[in-house]
């Protein structure tokens, strides 16, 4: 009739639900008494082992200490308890499917426990709703049953609808998740913590431009804030984001001033650590990212992202065993293998080994149709064999799904270079200005330089200038425009000789994380 239980011995379910009614029932004060002092002892050693929101995740005993303090507490003062542990429920549903299993059966517990209706009930419907999904869909349900429960207060609403619009982003729905975000702006007016979220939804939908004005956004409402405080937090969060967005467009050099300015503001930040070392990555600086990731996960040994892009930068300096380690470490951390079948691909392709590349990214792609950077790997893989056919469609799938991938659009265009499809080259490049709302000079500088290389350089020389109109410092762009308006005005029409611009290490197709 006993059985083991985390560890500890325990009576069977049949044996202690009837011991536990007759004594809350015949004793109730001793009942009270007995689960404060539990609660007070799990309570002392959830301090003891450092616990904080932060790190019980990271901790089973930290976790076990948490949630045994509150199911005593709610043992022993039902009414006073539950709204407390309801409200931590979105931040349980965040921390993924485990953690809020773990979060929900204390409910379920206590409430078959305490005899109180309301705890019962809410783990009861927790639970149902864990069982159903307990992926990033299933917890944003799980956060939107928390979102308007009675007797929540406007605190404990936010919260709720943070969590639900993070985990719709997590789950791929974006456009649930911005409707959360117009809940919180109506509830939290000039809230920059919604500007920042907000901007990581388009980011993560492909809206690169709009996620850089909702950032931007972000920094005012900051500095706008009555009473901004001495956290610096906040600031580190924004810039991060902006220096991770700015990654993704390939202005890696903005990137690293954006993600230093947040590393000093929060130093050993494992998120920011990544993005910096990935923005290294791109512009081959293969020593410095990973330092980057070793600092990164000496701070968070379990950083999925951390590991595969070390792995990558092992690779690039030539240690495959050590890249192979760590993608072996990554895949015993997630259960999102997309991602590692991914980068496995990546090592086999940047070493020519085409076909196992392909076998790679077809596996990561059957893993996650939605996995968009398997399709731009696999669309260089297919053009290295000399597949154009197969290289384009899998270029034209990412574009179908995420009109603004910047990297998958130039890339095509370059494909069609290659295959002397000149219209169908500056359709592509027309739409990536039209794309980006003319607020990158990348796409305009690459136009140009294929205006030049067909003669037209009065055309190249307008391009050039709106490049500089948006990065009037980059000296290497006004030297193009200063070629090419003396042969502008020379009325030169002798094309260009082909640029290096075209390949993986030029300046101006950098690898980011929204392309290989």
């Amino acid at each position: 009739m006993v059985s083991g239980h985390e560890g500890a011995p325990r009576y069977h379910d049949l044996v202690r639900a009837p011991m536990l009614h007759l004594r809350r029932t015949t004793a109730p004060t001793r009942w009270r008494a007995a689960h404060l002092r539990l609660a007070a002892l799990h309570e002392q050693r959830y301090e003891e082992l450092g616990g904080t929101d932060e790190s019980d995740a990271a901790d089973p005993a930290r976790l076990h200490a948490r949630l045994e303090a509150a199911y005593h507490r709610l043992c022993a003062q039902p009414a006073a308890t539950l709204p407390q542990l309801l409200a931590q429920g979105p931040r349980a549903a965040r921390l993924g499917a485990a953690f809020a299993r773990r979060w929900a059966r204390t409910l379920a517990d206590a409430g078959r426990d305490n005899g109180d209706e309301a705890t019962r009930r809410w783990g009861t419907e927790c639970l149902a709703v864990l069982d159903e999904d307990d992926g990033p869909a299933g917890r944003a349900r799980l956060a939107g049953l928390l979102v308007d429960r009675p007797g929540a207060d406007e605190a404990a609403r936010v919260e709720a609808l943070h969590a639900r619009a993070a985990l719709h982003c997590e789950a791929r729905e974006y456009a649930e998740a911005l409707a959360d975000h117009d809940r919180l702006d109506a509830l939290r007016p000039g809230d920059w913590r919604t500007a920042v979220e907000r901007g990581v939804a388009h980011r993560r939908a492909g809206n690169y431009v709009q996620a850089l004005s909702h950032l931007d956004e972000a920094e005012a409402r900051l500095a706008a804030a009555p009473d901004p405080g001495d956290d610096p937090a906040p600031a580190a969060r924004i810039a991060r984001e902006q220096g991770e967005t700015r990654r993704h467009l390939g202005l890696f050099d903005q990137a690293l001033d954006l993600l230093g300015r947040a590393l000093a503001l929060a130093p050993g930040d494992p998120s920011a650590l990544v993005s910096r070392a990935a923005a290294h990555l791109s512009l081959g600086r293969h020593h410095e990212a990973v330092a980057d990731l070793d600092h990164a996960l000496a701070r968070r040994p379990d950083h999925l992202w951390a590991l595969l892009k070390r792995a990558r930068a092992h690779d690039s300096l030539g240690d495959r065993r050590a890249a192979f380690a760590d993608l072996d470490r990554a895949a015993d951390l997630t259960m999102d293998s997309a991602a590692v079948i991914g980068e496995r691909g990546e090592i086999h392709r940047r070493a020519g080994e085409y076909a196992e590349a392909l076998a790679a990214f077809d596996a990561a792609v059957a893993a996650d149709p939605d996995y968009l950077w398997a399709y731009g790997s696999r669309a260089l893989a297919h053009h290295a064999l000399g597949d154009f056919t197969a290289a384009v469609a899998d270029l034209r799938h990412a574009l179908a799904r995420k009109p603004d991938y910047l990297w998958a659009r130039l890339r095509l265009a370059e494909f069609r270079h290659e295959q002397g499809d000149c219209d169908a080259e500056f359709a592509e490049y027309d739409e990536a200005v039209t794309a980006t709302t003319g607020r990158l000079a990348r796409p305009y500088v690459l136009r140009g330089r294929a205006h030049a290389e067909h003669g037209r350089f009065a055309r190249a020389r307008a391009d050039g200038e709106e490049a500089l109109r948006i990065e009037p410092e980059d000296e290497r762009v006004r030297e193009l425009v200063a070629q090419w308006s003396a042969r502008a005005s020379r009325g030169d029409a002798a094309p260009q000789p082909p640029s290096p611009r075209r390949g993986e290490a030029s300046w101006w197709h950098g690898g980011t994380s929204a392309g290989p």
